[in-house]
């Protein structure tokens, strides 16, 4: 579909763009939880993080199964696939509607959520079909890289969804407010999905639904055990610790994501088409996912330091004094999404090459030990949860490395050597930003926070544009844009 070039200029600038939208994403976010944290409980935050994390857990199987397909799929009659995915995917969605009606009292039950639990499930299912709808046209726009209409149209929908939640929050509809928005907003994207991928569904058909179901298949099982490793931690601390618990505890977790939410997200919807285009060549992928790892090192570990050292002041300024039991489960998590970030395409590669069922096979090993250790962190509460969590996922991640070093034929030591001036670079960065802090007595919090992330910076700069290896590195992207 592209030549070397293309490819290389088509995944830059589409990670660029998409990296926009998620950065205003975030600004936008930002801004709606700096109110919504202060008019919200941790308890609202929490039974609508167990909401939103059940419905996930059931839906997780067929979650963008059927779109995953098509970006993969680089043969002749691609095109003719889409409208059976399409169809496929209505006919998923119909088979989950009915299990979820039947299921969803055990499960309200189970966590003793009541009748609130239950009518914000269903709210969230409503948005999740037309969310799950508008995945084949949105694929077709990833697979051709126009990450351009995708980031005007999602920024545009982040902006009216968290007007829409501020102002429902200052009107007094407390835990509506962070579910209202988002059904809207999914309902609203279906159309504008269609329109700007100029496809539209012809009439139903199911025809080579025997290659797309073979090839989701291994997706299915891998997300469902996937979804289980991200999540597993919420539906425990929920049923174990109680909604408040929770509600601290998924601010901590989404707050030391905070970079690894973005970057992560950019590298994964860029990396897989950008991989399954260069899938039957072994080196192009090699080099191509080498440099992902180059670029994610050289942006994710700063930042991710940076969250560390400078935690406290971060939940005192976004969450309020409320919060502050999050700052040391929320520096732990940190420490997990150093290697998240640098983690990030491995997933995306094995998809990208038609082996998802390498990532089947780590899951079915590697879920057990993982929700195991999560309760037996959560009998020392959320701390204990959050080193459970930390170590496992490390330790997991350093398996899915060696497997992928493996496939690649690379040593996992020069894998590892792509990631080690970028983190020597951010840990002096964080103890000279450590060293501000006991150095310097600033006593508002605000100018606190800008002061110490400007050292940061400052400091970070200087590695980066003065080590040979780094540089070039800036350099070849600044380049490839030209």
């Amino acid at each position: 579909m592209f030549n070397k070039e293309s490819l290389k200029k088509k995944t830059i600038k589409a990670g660029i763009w998409l990296f926009i939208r998620k950065f205003l994403a975030r600004l936008i976010n930002l801004a709606a939880i700096y109110v919504l944290a202060r008019k919200l409980s941790p308890r609202d935050f929490g039974i609508v993080a167990l909401a939103m994390v059940a419905l996930r857990f059931v839906t997780s199987g067929i979650s963008q199964t059927t779109s995953t397909f098509v970006i993969y799929d680089n043969s002749k009659e691609w095109k003719e696939r889409v409208n059976t995915a399409f169809w496929l995917n209505i006919m998923l969605l119909i088979i989950l509607f009915m299990f979820i009606m039947i299921t969803l009292p055990y499960l309200v039950r189970f966590y003793k959520g009541g009748i609130l639990l239950r009518r914000i499930i269903l709210y969230f299912f409503i948005a999740f079909v037309f969310i799950e709808i508008r995945t084949i046209p949105d694929a077709l726009l990833k697979k051709r890289l126009l990450y351009n209409r995708l980031v005007l149209k999602d920024t545009v929908m982040d902006i009216l969804s968290a007007i829409l939640s501020v102002g429902m929050a200052l009107a007094g509809y407390g835990v509506w407010s962070l579910v209202i928005p988002i059904v809207f907003v999914s309902i609203l994207n279906l159309p504008v999905s269609f329109i700007l991928s100029r496809w539209f569904p012809s009439v139903p058909t199911l025809k080579e639904s025997s290659k797309i179901i073979k090839y989701t298949m291994h997706v299915v099982g891998s997300n469902l055990l996937t979804f289980l490793a991200n999540e597993g931690d919420t539906l425990i601390v929920g049923k174990l610790l109680g909604f408040r618990e929770l509600g601290i505890y998924n601010r901590a977790y989404a707050s030391a994501n905070l970079i690894i939410r973005n970057v992560k997200s950019v590298i994964i919807d860029v990396s897989f088409p950008s991989l399954s285009a260069v899938n039957q060549d072994m080196k192009r992928l090699k080099d191509t996912f080498l440099r992902m790892l180059d670029v994610l090192s050289i942006i994710g570990f700063p930042l991710s330091i940076g969250l560390i050292v400078l935690a406290k002041e971060f939940i005192l300024i976004l969450y309020g004094l409320k919060w502050l039991e999050a700052v040391l489960p929320m520096q732990i998590l940190a420490i997990m999404a150093l290697r998240r970030i640098v983690g990030s395409p491995t997933g995306t590669f094995f998809n990208a090459i038609g082996k998802p069922q390498v990532m089947l096979k780590f899951g079915i090993f590697f879920t057990p030990i993982y929700l195991i250790s999560i309760a037996i962190g959560a009998m020392h509460g959320i701390i204990g949860v959050a080193i459970s969590v930390t170590i496992i996922r490390t330790i997991g991640g350093m398996v899915i490395f060696y497997l992928l070093s493996k496939e690649i034929q690379y040593p996992l030591t020069k894998i590892f050597s792509h990631m080690v001036r970028p983190l020597i670079f951010s840990l002096v960065m964080g103890a000279v930003i450590l060293f501000a802090k006991s150095s310097l007595s600033i006593h508002n919090i605000y100018l606190a926070f800008f002061t110490y992330f400007m050292v940061g910076v400052f400091i970070y700069s200087i590695f980066i544009f003065t080590s040979p290896y780094t540089r070039k590195i800036m350099k070849e992207i600044l380049t490839t844009l030209k």
